[in-house]
């Protein structure tokens, strides 16, 4: 019986690795697209352009990328009234983030972020959001250990630890639609048959193109 165990050994050991393999590549696929979507974003609007899920993780990767630990605590599941948890020297932060394009956020959400931190015994609670805040929820985070960031300050954040672009890299235009990076493609049919364009990265969620200039 032993016999038998040791030869089937290496079979069942290959097998227990691929699902830690499986999920090795799809961490590495979406660190690498999380990366893409971060220096991609060039001005507020394509902020303001994402999904909520892509606007987390544009949060997440730029806190990241200050040194923070991040753990993502968005999606489905409940997250607490917060979105992120970070950790740098020693010290907790909750993030709350909020994706509008121009409603302000009131003093009751601040508020409510705060008693999250209290709870969660955190240093301090950021809010981030596309838009402004009200000045009563200003008002409120004075004196407190509360940062609130907004649209113009985030994008302030995102391009001071973007990347400084290559030459091949600033030949690649962006989407006049959602602002991502554009790729070269082949036209397979129609007038332009075999002609080359720009095409969205984001294709076919986003249709746009630019002519090859």
């Amino acid at each position: 019986m032993l016999q038998g165990l040791a030869h089937a050994t290496p079979a069942i050991a290959w097998m227990l690795t691929i699902p830690f393999l499986a999920a090795s590549l799809l961490s590495g696929v979406r660190q690498y697209s999380q990366r893409r979507l971060f220096e991609a974003q060039t001005n507020l609007e394509s902020v303001r352009g994402l999904s909520w899920q892509e606007f987390e993780r544009l949060v997440a990767e730029a806190f990241s990328r200050q040194g923070y630990f991040v753990e993502e605590r968005g999606g489905s599941a409940p997250d607490g009234g917060i979105d992120l948890e970070l950790w740098k020297s020693g010290k907790k932060a909750v993030v709350q983030c909020k994706h509008w394009r121009s409603k302000h956020a009131g003093v009751n959400l601040v508020r409510e972020l705060y008693g999250v931190m209290t709870a969660k015994s955190a240093d301090e609670a950021i809010f981030v959001c596309t838009g402004d805040y009200t000045e009563e929820a200003q008002r409120f985070a004075d004196g407190k250990p509360i940062r609130l960031i907004n649209g113009s300050a985030l994008l302030k954040m995102i391009n001071a630890v973007q990347p400084a672009p290559s030459r091949s890299e600033e030949s690649v235009p962006t989407c006049p639609k959602c602002a991502r990076p554009m790729v070269m493609r082949t036209a397979r049919s129609g007038s332009r048959a075999r002609q080359g364009f720009w095409g969205c990265s984001a294709f076919p969620q986003c249709r746009g193109t630019r002519p090859l200039s």
